[in-house]
Order: structure tokens, then C-alpha cells, then sequence
């Protein structure tokens, strides 16, 4: 994808975003798109100053400021679904209890997924909201075909 295409829709996606967060997100988007044709079938990243979460990975009982998880649908239906990924609610579960946990040292999150469903999104509007209002900026990467998107939350 572009770069520029992205960084506009990254900004135009979430305007309050801190210019840390911003160039960190710019920095990772190019290993997310680079794993993304090349573990497509995996759905796992490794990247450094960053804890990827993973179903499959070790438990990581560090924490630092910027964490990513990977959602996927896992239904025997859906033919592009990762392997070493949550489904989306688990995702969510697993970041929202990592800020619970790193709250004072964590300032991102970031959801990369396959699959897009507001109602599930939705669902976790409440704890999102929480933390961004303590700090943690959230932001959501949606992957369709080659497309690597940042995407708004559903209820913004």
C-alpha cells in the first residue's frame, strides 16, 4: 500500500492521535504489510519494542508502550483465517487485559485483523473509551487482499 494513502487515512481515522504514536504505527505498517504477504496463512508478526500477543507464543511478562494483537476469524468457513491468531473477541479480551496490567506503561494498541465485525467492536467500546482517556491510544488495522487499512472504531 502507499504510504502516503495510509498516513492520510490514518489521520483522517484518528485525528487525536500523539505524533509518537503516529510515527510508531507509520514505522510498523511496512512489517505488517511485509508479513502480511508473507505469513498470510500465519497471521503472527515479530517486530522489536513492541509485545506482539499471541495465542500460540510465550507469555510475555513485560510491558511496554506499544502492543499488538491479531485477530482473525476462526470458523472452518473462512479460507483466510491465521493460525497464530485470536478470534476477535478473544483479541480484544487479550489487549484490553494487557492494558489492565501495563496501563502505566503502555501508550498504544493495535488490533490487526482479517475480519471485520462492529457489533463484536462494539461490544468492547466501554474499555477502549477507558483507556484512551487515560492514555492508551487503540487503533485497528483491517488486512483485505493486499489492502492493509487503518479503520475508525464502529461507534467513532
Amino acid at each position: 500500500m502507499n504510504k502516503s494513502i495510509f498516513k492520510d487515512l490514518l489521520n483522517h481515522n484518528y485525528p487525536k492521535l500523539t505524533t509518537d504514536n503516529q510515527t510508531t504505527i507509520l514505522r510498523i505498517s511496512d512489517v505488517i504489510q511485509k508479513g502480511q504477504t508473507t505469513n498470510s496463512e500465519r497471521g503472527s508478526f515479530s517486530t522489536p519494542d513492541w509485545v506482539v500477543l499471541s495465542p500460540h507464543g510465550t507469555a510475555n511478562n513485560a510491558c511496554m508502550k506499544s502492543v499488538m494483537v491479531m485477530a482473525s476469524d476462526k470458523s472452518n468457513r473462512f479460507p483466510l483465517k491465521w493460525n497464530d491468531a485470536y478470534s476477535l473477541n478473544n483479541a480484544l479480551e487479550n489487549l484490553i487485559n494487557y492494558y489492565q496490567n501495563c496501563h502505566k506503561i503502555t501508550k498504544l494498541g493495535v488490533l490487526v485483523t482479517n475480519v471485520w465485525s462492529p457489533s463484536k467492536l462494539f461490544s468492547f467500546s466501554p474499555q477502549i473509551e477507558y483507556f484512551e482517556a487515560r492514555g492508551i491510544q487503540s487503533v485497528v488495522i483491517l488486512i483485505s487482499g493486499n489492502a492493509v487499512l487503518p479503520i475508525s472504531w464502529p461507534w467513532r
